[in-house]
């Protein structure tokens, strides 16, 4: 019935709209990269202070 219907509609395919699944897929990755630019900052944030205190407190 649906193959039918998307035949007179002149649809290409029954899933839905690949855009949108290639935006998902975009704003996945960005929000990983995100992530793991933010846990880095947070991993490397005691060094630098640690550091920078040595190194300019005299």
């Amino acid at each position: 019935m649906l193959r039918d219907q998307a035949k007179k509609m002149n649809v290409k395919s029954l899933a839905s709209n690949k855009d949108d699944a290639n935006k998902s897929v975009e704003i996945r990755i960005a929000k990983v990269a995100f992530t793991i630019f933010f846990l880095f900052v947070c991993a490397w944030t005691p060094y630098a202070i640690v550091a920078l205190t040595g190194a300019l407190v005299t």
